[in-house]
């Protein structure tokens, strides 16, 4: 029986081609999507899991005695002195200072010494016992009893040397002084690696969402050696707690022994808590959730609408098997055979998109940090679990169908068929479609408006055009000295396509290069007021196209310019006047053009000094302005530079300014793809749900447009009888979706500035967009029943 409800399944697929084809490729994009999605939710949701003792380990907060407040961090003192205490309720408590991305000169060979830049963690003797790594190549215990000794990540040896085993042994070189004091600026410390790690899972509260390369033991240059730690945070604290021991229990013991840790006057309690992801990484989880359950919602609702459809359609077929003995679960397995059919010939199309994508799926969010790499073997294993999910979703779905045809007399389902009222639920099926396809482009028009005034507001003295044209050329390189980036500046320069350089020791677009407390001539007694510091050299308003609007240019040491901000947020004329702060006195000699790194609202109540670069400062960037239409050619011309004179080992990085405007804007263009790249499929499975419910409804109202046609009714009057019902969900769908999407802005709108202006203007687009879509989608379907010849079809009743 089995095999014949099969051959049937396959028969009616084969029926109806086209819109089978439609609901599995549909279903297969759509699976795939969802499982994108609830894998970086699941994936942040289990942060620790990757450690073998993750229940057992809690953080150690420092909290004010006195208001409560959580100190961030703890200092490195606290760790030694707990230890001391031997606390009954705890196994091991380590002290793990904060992530540093450190260079290093690595021997490859006695001929081949490179520089890379690894991130790091320092780490005491017992982090193993709380954390369990696994190693791979050498041991811990001989790590442990080295100075100086590194515990290199298994990619980052594959990366470096080739081969796990060549890592072992060999040195690694501090370019760069960390907290020793003795130590020489340019570093010069060796370190040999011990010990080779499995990868830890980015999912972990060491450096959540980021690769680790090495761990640093025994370290003569750290933060755990450095004399005035006492005095200073940079450090988290964990205990691994016994077998059945609470985090309370151990903030209620330290509580009874009372343990507090003095730190700049005030004294601080330890309180225990699981460590927890901070809250602007947590979007990483919420986003995609909510819209992988706004796809999957999509998906299920076309592929039962679509089932559901095609079912009723056969109403005279299962009436008469009914009459030829069928009962009601005989047509519950012909129903189920028919759906687990399409259900597994999309996990096929599913499994094979997920074959070529392979492991090089990958998700990168500026904003908070995270590089997520996607596992081929995990993406699959989640995918055939929600396909399990959806088995049994289609056998609940079958049987109220079953349930229901089987109820239907037997001379009303062979001479009427099933009339239009009995499509209700198909038809909110529908509008639940058109209802999430409003929300989703919503969404993408309102980013890409906002993305657009992003662009247009930050450095707004600059063009679009003009943005293009700038080369922003990072040369932050530890191993090379300012002579020599000099040097290596005027190579680039000497193209003809260049029209003026700009050094800068950061990145415009990083904000400012420092930020300090002032106060005015005379009033030091005062409290004083904060505001950025940006380093500029002398070119730097010609450069950028800023002008003066009071005063002049700094001609003298120690003349600096503010931007309208800060003049601005100070209420005087501060033109003459003198600041003072801990590092000098400057005398303002200007007022400029607002420096506008942010569109954020966050970032709104400071001011800037434009404070003249001094002779000699560290050079880390450097920007060139092209003359129109060579900015192409003169990026060639630099990347040649930088791949002949860099090592082999540098991958050298030569933007546009707009490029590094994009590339900060994470919100708008790292999530506008994402919602765009979502939209995309969700509005095609809508409009696909459309062109099979209008090719059902047109086969299933052939005769009854014939009838209308011999009684005298024009092409728009029977149009209409099939336009009114999609124009109906259209209408009520956006009515719904409209405010709510006006809800969402509102909220939205509070991150920013200056935010696009949401008008009548806007919400007509928006409805006019998905329903020309629609409109478009039905036509030809529409089209075509009109133009039936009614004698056919009466011929074929």
């Amino acid at each position: 029986m089995l095999g014949h409800y099969f051959i049937v399944a396959l028969r009616n697929l084969f029926k109806f081609k086209a819109q089978n084809l439609i609901c599995i490729i549909g279903l297969a994009v759509g699976i795939l999507c969802f499982t994108v999605c609830l894998y970086c939710t699941r994936f942040v949701l289990s942060t620790n899991s990757c450690f073998p003792n993750h229940e057992r380990i809690v953080e150690l907060k420092m909290h004010n005695v006195g208001d409560g407040r959580v100190f961030a961090g703890s200092s490195a003192l606290v760790a030694e002195q707990l230890r001391q205490l031997e606390i009954p309720q705890t196994d091991h408590i380590t002290c793990v200072p904060y992530v540093r991305n450190l260079p290093f000169n690595v021997r490859i060979s006695d001929e081949e010494i490179l520089p890379y830049n690894f991130i790091s963690i320092e780490a005491d003797t017992v982090f193993n016992a709380v954390f369990g790594l696994d190693i791979i190549a050498g041991s811990w215990e001989s790590a442990a009893l080295e100075e100086n000794s590194i515990i290199m990540s298994r990619s980052t040896a594959e990366k470096v040397f080739g081969k796990v085993g060549d890592a072992l042994g060999k040195t690694l070189i501090l370019a760069k002084r960390h907290y020793n004091p003795n130590t020489p600026k340019d570093g010069g410390v060796p370190y040999r690696i011990a010990a080779i790690m499995e990868d830890i899972p980015q999912n972990n509260m060491l450096n959540f969402m980021n690769h680790i390369d090495l761990l640093r033991l025994n370290d003569t240059e750290g933060l755990l050696r450095y004399s005035k730690r006492g005095g200073m945070t940079g450090t988290e604290t964990y205990a691994l707690l016994k077998e059945n021991v609470l985090p309370q229990d151990l903030t209620g013991q330290l509580r009874q022994m009372s343990y507090s840790y003095r730190l700049y006057a005030k004294d601080y309690e330890m309180v225990a808590e699981k460590s927890q992801p901070r809250e602007g990484v947590r979007l990483i989880a919420y986003i995609p959730l909510a819209i992988g359950v706004l796809i999957l919602a999509m998906v299920l609702l076309n592929f039962f609408n679509f089932l559901v459809s095609f079912f009723y359609t056969r109403t005279r077929e299962y009436s008469l098997r009914k009459v030829y003995g069928g009962n009601q679960a005989q047509l519950f397995l012909q129903l189920y055979v028919h759906a687990v059919l399409m259900v597994l010939l999309s996990s096929l199309v599913m499994l094979s998109l997920v074959e070529i994508l392979g492991d090089n799926l990958r998700f990168s969010f500026s904003l908070a940090e995270i590089d997520m790499q996607f596992s081929r073997r995990m993406l699959v294993e989640h995918a055939l679990q929600y396909l399990a999910v959806i088995l049994v979703a289609s056998a609940a779905i079958c049987h109220l169908i079953a349930r229901r045809l089987h109820r239907i007399a037997v001379s009303r389902g062979i001479v009427s068929g099933r009339k239009g009222k009995n499509f209700t639920g198909r038809n909110i099926m529908l509008w639940w479609q058109l209802f999430i396809s409003w929300i989703f482009t919503g969404l993408v028009l309102a980013m890409v408006l906002q993305s657009n005034l992003s662009t247009v507001s930050l450095f707004p003295t600059l063009s679009k055009t003009q943005k293009k044209e700038i080369l922003s050329i990072p040369i932050d390189y530890s191993f090379m000295s300012n002579p020599e980036k000099q040097s290596l500046v005027d190579e680039f320069v000497k193209h003809p396509g260049v029209a003026d350089m700009m050094y800068a020791d950061i990145s415009l677009v990083e904000g400012y290069s420092g930020y300090s407390g002032f106060c005015w001539e005379g009033e030091k007694d005062k409290p004083w007021f904060g505001a950025g510091i940006l380093s500029v050299p002398s070119n730097y308003f010609a450069f950028m196209n800023v002008s003066l609007i009071q005063g002049r240019e700094p001609s003298v040491e120690g003349e600096i310019v503010v931007d309208s901000r800060f003049a601005q947020l100070r209420n005087v004329d501060v033109v003459g006047r003198n600041l003072f702060a801990d590092s000098g006195s400057y005398t303002i000699c200007g007022v400029s053009e607002e420096h506008r790194f942010s569109i954020y609202s966050e970032n709104s109540d400071t001011g800037f000094l434009l404070v003249p670069r001094p002779k000699g400062e560290y050079i880390g960037h450097c920007y060139l302005k092209c003359h129109p239409g060579q900015a192409a050619q003169v990026r060639q011309w630099v990347m040649d530079i930088l791949h002949r004179e860099l090592p082999s080992n540098i991958e050298p990085q030569v933007r546009t300014f707009l490029d590094d405007i994009h590339q900060v804007q994470a919100i708008e263009y790292t999530l506008r793809k994402v919602f765009v790249f979502f939209a995309v499929i969700c509005i095609i499975i809508t409009l696909l749900g459309v062109y099979s419910c209008i090719s059902f409804d047109t086969l299933r109202r052939q005769k009854e447009v014939a009838l209308r046609k011999i009684n005298g009714a024009g092409s728009q009057h029977i149009a209409w009888v099939f336009i009114r019902l999609y124009a109906i969900l259209l209408a009520t769908s956006a009515a719904v979706a409209f405010p709510l999407l006006h809800l969402i802005f509102g909220y939205w709108s509070q991150l920013y500035i200056h935010f696009f202006e949401c008008g009548a203007a806007f919400w007509i687009l928006l409805f006019a967009s998905l329903a020309a879509a629609v409109a478009f989608t039905i036509a030809f379907k529409v089209g075509r029943t009109i133009r039936l010849n009614p004698a056919d079809v009466i011929r074929g009743e």
